[in-house]
């Protein structure tokens, strides 16, 4: 009988044990009186939890690396820019609700930089913006009937475009408060944004603006010599040139009837858009290599096949400078 009574006693211990983990998983947030109430022994952090390097940071870790922390945050914000401060282990930490509807962690050590270098970037789009197009007029002609002034007008406005679309890559809030719909005629008008983007839409408007720079060097001949000075924009715009569907990538070895019956007319339009400009930018960058057949000329078309392959394995924020360090390519521009 006492073995029995033994044996209850410790089957009711584990149970007891059992319970109070479990209850302080889903009300660790509770007070130590609300917790009296349900359970004889409140559960409490063992000594030394916070001001413990080691423990900190494995519970750091382990909190910071669930995709579903913040979703019980989210509904504390309204409005982007809205953030709640915290004081971890005598770190200020804020969680800031972005323009794009995402939830960031910021140090506030790192606020002052990232306002000064926002307040950078916005002279700078000040500069694009004020920046007056060059005269053809005043352009001397160099007596080279394959190069006009009009090729490096077309080339000065492509530069021109190029920064604007780099800038706003770099910085998407730049984009983000001046948006507006696409309309080729308002690319340099500094207006108040229509409402605030979603990401697709702003990465659909950065790939225009990189399709219609695009659509500027197609008007320059393939043998006016300032293809010279073409190379470096063209590797800048093509990671732009995304399909809307990773999927894409199996056109060519598909039938082109049974593949797009899969896609949308809309789709389709933009497939044979990106396709297009594809192979215009392998095109004049064969030109060049033929011009100019050096090795670290080739590798500008390594680096666009690297990002294009990139871009169809749906990795996210592919940027060419990064791909240029990430793969170790050095070509004639960096």
């Amino acid at each position: 009988m006492s073995s029995i009574v033994l044996i209850g006693a410790l089957l009711a211990n584990i149970v007891s044990t059992l319970w109070n983990i479990w209850f302080f998983a889903i009300k660790k947030g509770h007070s130590a009186s609300e917790l009296e109430g349900q359970t004889e022994d409140p559960v409490s952090l063992p000594k030394g939890w916070y001001t413990n390097a080691e423990r900190f940071q494995a519970e750091r870790r382990a909190i910071f690396s669930q995709t579903w922390t913040c979703v019980s945050h989210r509904g504390r914000f309204k409005k982007p820019g809205d953030y709640i401060v915290y004081d971890v282990a005598g770190f200020r930490i804020l969680m800031i609700l972005g323009k794009d509807k995402t939830l960031r962690f910021i140090r506030e050590t790192d606020i002052n930089f990232l306002r000064e270098t926002l307040d950078e970037a916005h002279r700078l789009e000040h500069r694009i913006f004020g920046y007056r197009p060059l005269d053809a007029t005043t352009i001397v002609v160099l007596g080279d009937p394959h190069t006009t002034p009009e090729h490096f007008k077309i080339l000065d406005e492509v530069f021109w475009y190029t920064s604007l679309l780099q800038l706003y890559r770099v910085f998407p809030d730049l984009l983000i408060q001046r948006y507006q719909p696409w309309n080729p005629q308002n690319i340099l008008q500094a207006e108040a944004a229509s409402h605030v983007p979603s990401r697709d839409e702003t990465e659909e408007w950065l790939m225009k603006l990189a399709l219609h720079i695009l659509a500027m060097l197609q008007s320059i001949p393939l043998d006016s010599r300032t293809r010279s000075i073409q190379a470096p924009i063209i590797v800048a715009l093509s990671s732009e040139l995304r399909y809307k569907s990773p999927d894409v990538s199996r056109f060519d070895t598909e039938s082109e009837a049974g593949y797009q019956e899969t896609m949308s007319p809309s789709n389709i339009s933009h497939s044979v858009e990106i396709a297009r400009a594809r192979r215009f930018v392998m095109s004049r960058l064969s030109i060049y290599w033929h011009v100019l057949p050096l090795q670290k000329v080739k590798k500008y078309q390594i680096l666009v096949k690297h990002i294009w392959e990139a871009l169809d394995s749906g990795v996210p924020d592919v940027y060419w400078a990064d791909m240029l360090s990430n793969n170790e390519l050095r070509t004639v521009m960096g």
